[in-house]
């Protein structure tokens, strides 16, 4: 036997390192490196909201590499050895086993590596989160936000659902309940309320009054359980409302008005004159120092058609200097400017459809709409002297007061090819139709179709997506839309490796 050779103490194997009597591959048969780890370990997953206790409860999909990370920190032990390799191995999805192959290295010997590969079980068990069980015990939210806009038809409300679901507003919410012109919004934390306020604050105007009911108290330790609500309600005014403005605001705005359309609703009020193009914006803080209402919404709309226009030149006019209103310096109405090409003046003889071929009455009136309408089409707008309204709106109305406010062009129906996503509340009949609506005004106004996600509709027909909008329709494009993709169809979607 050579020097500095040793032979193996169980197999006699000549072995060329004397600092050692065992080979590795007796080694193998009289070490196990994985006695000391756990086989067996209990996962706990929530059925409701479908997440596992890590903790806190987090989400994971079935051999994602978020639950592999979750299962290795389960194993007791693991981190005494060395992690080489871990994947799963294949079960029936239904059998509430979940198998993990390790190969793990350690140094048993000095100089002598030994590896070896375990699989370790994970059996799920079914644990209800604390936040599901809130929702099936009394006293399941610690504060409320209250929306509400007290409007016969909801259209910013349906607008901002939408800016909710695109941001995930609504991800701290524990349950939603729908209510009269509104729905209640419910959160575990005050904190979370309080955010989900802010955010309503930056995309539509509102108003916020908060509130605070104590629920129990503990003298002996000091501590105070209270239940906090918020109550946003949404400024009353939609788009497409016609409005007769107080003097005191149509002063303020460079002597705007009096009746005014609103053509937009963001942070603040858009407001234009059809008669002179004269527009204005009201912030939020300032409309709600001095409230006022519609006169009339689209609810009350008349389809007029148009038989003759002339002109259709941008009107410009120099604003007026600014003013002090309540002690700030307030700027008067923004006028239309040359190269604004959303609205062009023009004035328009109208007849109501219903009057076609029993009577010649026609109106001739200035429009804010010459960029869409040509003689023969169809418009929507308001019959100012059918709609009822305060005695004090008549008041303001002079000679100059125009009989008809053209609104909205009609355009030819098209198969829509767009569906939106929806709170999961309880959504009545009269709400859907009202939510119609609101999808075909999208349609129509690609400024609002930019702020919010559109999905295209599934099993669409090839013939749609081919298919142009009608002569001046400013529809929805295919490239426009969002697919609802699933994990299936992505991996579908993904081509094969050429070898």
């Amino acid at each position: 036997m050579a020097s500095g050779t040793a032979v193996c103490c169980l197999c006699g194997t000549l072995l060329p390192d004397a600092t050692t009597t065992t080979c590795l591959n007796c080694l193998r048969t009289q070490v196990d490196i994985t006695e000391a780890l756990q086989k067996q370990v209990t996962l706990q997953f929530c059925r409701q909201c479908s997440r596992y206790l890590r903790p806190p409860w987090v989400p994971c999909d079935l051999e994602s590499a978020e639950l592999l990370q979750l299962c290795l920190r389960k194993i007791h032990n693991l981190n005494k050895l060395k992690l080489v390799d871990a994947a799963f191995l294949w079960t029936e999805p239904h059998s509430r086993r979940l198998k993990v192959k390790l190969t793990v290295q350690k140094e048993i010997q000095q100089g002598s590596v030994l590896e070896q590969t375990c699989v370790v079980e994970f059996i799920v068990t079914n644990l209800q989160c604390d936040d599901c069980k809130r929702t099936w015990t009394p006293h399941t939210w610690v504060a409320c936000v209250q929306v509400r806009q007290r409007v016969p038809r909801q259209r910013t409300f349906y607008f901002l659902e939408q800016l909710i679901l695109k941001h995930s507003a609504h991800d701290k919410v524990t349950s939603l309940k729908q209510k009269d012109q509104g729905v209640d919004f419910q959160f575990a934390n005050k904190s979370h309320a309080a955010r989900f306020v802010d955010f309503l604050q930056s995309v539509v105007p509102i108003s916020v009054l908060q509130a605070k009911q104590l629920i129990s108290q503990d003298d002996k330790s000091n501590t105070y359980n209270y239940k906090y609500t918020y109550s946003v309600e949404i400024l009353p005014v939609c788009r497409d409302d016609v409005i007769v403005l107080p003097s005191s605001w149509s002063n303020s705005l460079g002597g705007l008005g009096p009746v005014v359309l609103c053509y937009k609703v963001t942070t603040a009020l858009h407001l234009i004159d059809p008669e002179t193009l004269a527009m204005a914006e009201i912030q939020n803080e300032r409309y709600w120092k001095s409230t006022f209402s519609s006169l009339g919404t689209s609810a009350q709309l008349v389809e007029f058609v148009v038989l003759n226009v002339e002109g259709g030149e941008p009107w410009v006019r120099k604003p007026q200097q600014a003013m002090e209103v309540d002690g700030l310096k307030v700027s008067p109405a923004f006028y239309h400017r040359p190269g604004f090409a959303k609205f062009s003046l023009v004035d328009v003889e109208v007849a109501r459809e219903t009057d076609l071929g029993k009577n010649q009455t026609t109106f001739r009136v200035r429009s804010h709409l010459g960029h869409l309408l040509k003689a023969g089409d169809t418009v929507l707008g308001y019959d100012l002297q059918t709609l009822i309204g305060n005695a004090s709106d008549s008041e303001r109305f002079t000679e100059r007061t125009p009989d008809v406010i053209l609104v909205k062009k009609v355009f030819p129906k098209r198969d829509r090819i767009f569906t939106l996503n929806r709170m999961q509340v309880d959504h009545g009949p009269k709400a859907e139709a009202q939510f119609e609506e609101f999808m075909d005004d999208l349609e129509t106004d690609p400024d609002s179709r930019a702020r919010i996600n559109l999905y295209r509709k599934k099993n669409l027909p090839a013939a749609a997506e081919t298919q142009a909008p009608p002569e001046d329709f400013p529809g929805v494009r295919i490239d426009e839309l969002l697919s609802h993709l699933t994990l299936e169809e992505a991996k579908a979607d993904v081509p094969e490796e050429i070898d």
